[in-house]
């Protein structure tokens, strides 16, 4: 099999050859001629699996219609070319745009010693509510973002604006009913268990309801590729947080203020893109907005249809959280999860090297999406083998940038690591545990960036149920070794057990990538 995907490989750069040298050439015996100036003889011609030149001449000109199909000559491929260069340098500014909130974060907590939501000198049981309500936030807000986000994409692709701007104002509105609900269920189910003190789970439940809000408010900047706009939110409430912070100060009690000045720029934050996305939605359509009468479906058939996307989103952030809610269930305090700091160092310093790879992950998944459907919309039945191969050497060159760009990521950041003097950067303390949970935990990463690339693939050809069933395997990998493997030599091996889901996830999604590309023209016949 290799053999001839190789062959057909070199056949694709012989007929760009031909091409290149006579873009007019109109049958096979025109190739034929040129093959024979090129020099290439029946006996080359029987390398590549032909009987003679003729033969090969024919295969050739399938291949160069197939490319005139696309509109792909020589002269619209150099064109093309400062086009091209544009758009990947775009799209890669914009994948690590992706990432910068995380990073906007971590330098502010190492310049300022305050970010969003971590705060340097911070007691374990502060760190342990705002752990548990980072991860609870993101289980609940995940539930909505998916019905609804997706819903606004569409009716913006179709441009229906004024549904957008309906489904902006049902997703702001049920997302708010959703965190108030779970909110008040979470509080009274620790009022009755006494799981923490009340005055403690008081905060956590402030942080939750922020941390749900500003989740809810980005998805869909996220979705809408506001990613500057994205960025200048985080950087503005970063630099107002510290600001009341540090002004009005803290006694870093139960009841301190931190969780009260975050809760309020979060609903700020919400407010602002609920009014942003609505009027970017109404310039579209201003001049008939009063005359135009519209009419969404029922909430249910908005509702069911996202809800596989919504349970993929759950389970992905139950992955990444499973082998830390492993090490909080080490406790040794009298409560039930308990935050280990030497643990969350490491796994988050490792989560930096995300930020370059999401900027190879952005472009070439987009890259993959347009030869998908470029390349679908023209594709004959004749040149059916040759759509696949071409969407599957696309999704190759996809695995080898995401591959190289982790991994270099990786490097640098432990180079960095080793070369600084401990405490990293004079502020986070840096254990030798934390540095063999930033190991595995930035190989898990590199896993995980292939992860999201196929399943960004699955979701874009309708297909979530693969994302599903990939992540409940990875789930149960992640538990099992992590949880066996830490209890046995210590808590610092629970990162293996991330690093076998990631690697799980991965595998198994890749396999069933492949099984998508195989026949590619009819996945993406059924999906659109």
């Amino acid at each position: 099999m290799g053999v001839v995907f190789e062959a057909v490989s070199d056949l694709d750069s012989l007929a760009k050859t031909v091409l290149q040298i006579d873009d007019k050439v109109g049958d096979y015996l025109g190739v034929a001629v040129i093959l024979e100036v090129l020099g290439i003889t029946d006996g080359i011609a029987q390398r590549y699996g032909f009987v003679d030149r003729f033969s090969l001449a024919k295969k050739l000109i399938e291949i160069i219609d197939y490319y005139r199909g696309r509109g792909e000559t020589v002269e619209s491929r150099e064109a093309k070319l400062a086009e091209q260069i544009r758009e990947a340098l775009k799209l890669y500014i914009h994948g690590i745009l992706y990432g910068s909130p995380w990073l906007l974060m971590t330098l502010a907590l190492l310049s300022t010693e305050v970010a969003l939501w971590s705060i340097r000198g911070a007691t374990i049981m502060f760190a342990t509510m705002v752990g548990l309500a980072t991860f609870l936030s993101l289980i609940v807000s995940s539930a909505v973002q998916p019905v609804f986000v997706r819903k606004m994409l569409f009716y913006l692709h179709q441009a229906m604006y004024k549904l957008v701007v309906r489904v902006v104002e049902i997703y702001f509105a049920v997302g708010l009913l959703v965190v108030a609900s779970a909110s008040l269920l979470l509080y009274y189910l620790n009022f009755f268990l006494r799981l923490y003190p009340m005055e403690w789970f008081s905060l956590f439940i402030l942080y939750f309801t922020a941390l749900s809000m500003l989740w809810l408010a980005i998805a869909p900047l996220y979705a809408f590729r506001k990613y500057v706009i994205l960025v200048a939110i985080f950087a503005g409430i970063i630099i107002l947080n510290n600001f009341l912070v540090k002004s009005l100060g803290s006694s870093l009690s139960p009841f301190q203020p931190y969780g009260l000045y975050f809760a309020i720029l979060a609903s700020a934050v919400y407010t602002f893109t609920y009014l942003y996305l609505k009027e970017k939605a109404l310039e579209r359509y201003k001049p008939e907005y009063n005359d135009l009468k519209v009419k969404l479906p029922r909430l249910s058939f908005m509702v069911l249809p996202g809800l596989p996307y919504a349970l993929a989103g759950a389970l992905y952030f139950i992955l990444l959280f499973m082998d830390r809610l492993v090490v909080w269930s080490m406790s040794p305090s009298a409560y039930p999860l308990w935050f280990n700091l030497d643990y969350e160092v490491g796994a988050n310093l490792a989560l930096l090297m995300l930020i370059p790879v999401f900027g190879a992950l952005n472009h070439s998944v987009l890259s993959l999406y347009r030869e998908i459907v470029e390349s679908g919309e023209h594709v004959e039945a004749r040149h059916v083998k040759l759509y696949r191969l071409r969407v599957r050497d696309r999704y190759f060159a996809c695995l080898r940038s995401i591959t190289a760009s982790s991994l270099i990521s990786l490097a640098v950041l432990y180079f960095l690591l080793l070369q600084q003097p401990q405490p990293f950067f004079g502020l986070i303390p840096v254990s030798r545990q934390s540095l063999f949970v930033f190991i595995l935990a930035g190989l898990g990463n590199f896993f995980i960036a292939i992860f999201l690339a196929n399943s960004m693939l699955h979701n874009y050809l309708y297909k979530p149920g693969i994302s599903i069933l990939t992540l409940a395997a990875a789930i149960a990998g992640n538990l099992l070794v992590g949880f066996t493997l830490s209890r046995l030599y210590g808590f610092e091996y629970a990162a293996f057990g991330y690093l076998a889901g990631c690697l799980l996830a991965a595998l198994l999604s890749t396999i069933f990538t492949f099984k998508l590309i195989s026949r590619i023209d009819y996945t993406y016949y059924t999906a659109f």
